[in-house]
């Protein structure tokens, strides 16, 4: 449902930046699987990897920030 909301994308960046979490990093995720790379020049593969450094990021979402981006092809670190 987030998705159909017209200019989501830029609270959905922040909202990673203040507490990444399993939901947020998810829809990151989505977002490079329909081609998007940049949010208000914010890179999302840039996003995922500051996951894995934000000492407020759920061990889930660490996890799944990780396996995001094996999927997607990149580096971890």
């Amino acid at each position: 449902a987030l998705e159909t909301c017209q200019g989501y994308e830029s609270e959905l960046v922040a909202s990673v930046q203040r507490q990444p979490c399993e939901f947020n990093v998810l829809m990151i995720n989505r977002l490079l699987n329909a081609g998007v790379v940049v949010i208000n020049g914010h890179k999302l593969v840039g996003v995922l990897k500051q996951v894995l450094a934000d000492k407020k990021s759920t061990c889930q979402a660490l996890h799944d920030a990780q396996s995001y981006l094996r999927i997607q092809g990149l580096e971890s670190t």
